[in-house]
């Protein structure tokens, strides 16, 4: 879905006319947030399955609420059994909650941007600044949600792994 959506934003930024970037651009931003939703979808199936057939409104709340809490749960299971230190408990727990929260705001984000894409068509793609942008959001900064959102899942995998949640 990445990669789609980054044909889409270089048709859109090499288009000759302001209604073919509007066109392309849109289609960008909705292609980069459902690659971004897929992700974190995925994420979610791993912990409990039912989680995948959830609204797109709901996901980040569920990101920092229950999914969160299954971590830390775990996490104090381990401190109880001797398997985890405190402090160490802390920290991890400390770095799963921020990536949490920074997967839930770009979701949010995300979801905005391709709402007003999608359902908005009057809010035009403006290039400003050499940059084919969507009100705040530019083509570049959307693409950019594939790095963050790897990166944050990939810290949430391997931490929910570590805490012997996910496999």
């Amino acid at each position: 879905m990445w990669v789609v959506g980054r044909s889409l934003a270089d048709e859109a930024s090499t288009a000759g006319d302001a209604q073919r970037q509007d066109l392309f651009g849109r289609s960008a931003l909705n292609r980069y947030y459902y690659a971004a939703f897929l992700e974190v979808r995925s994420l979610l199936r791993a912990v409990n399955s039912r989680w995948s057939v959830m609204g797109h409104a709901d996901m980040p709340d569920l990101l920092t609420g229950k999914f969160f809490a299954v971590f830390a749960n775990q996490l104090a299971a381990q401190v109880r059994g001797n398997q985890l230190a405190p402090g160490d408990a802390s920290k991890t727990r400390r770095q799963v909650r921020q990536a949490l929260q920074a997967l839930a705001d770009l979701l949010r984000q995300a979801r905005e941007t391709r709402r007003i894409a999608d359902y908005e068509p009057e809010i035009r793609m403006e290039l400003r600044g050499g940059q084919l942008r969507l009100r705040e959001t530019s083509l570049a900064a959307a693409r950019e949600w594939e790095r963050r959102v790897q990166f944050l899942v990939g810290t949430v995998r391997r931490e929910y792994r570590h805490a012997a949640i996910i496999s």
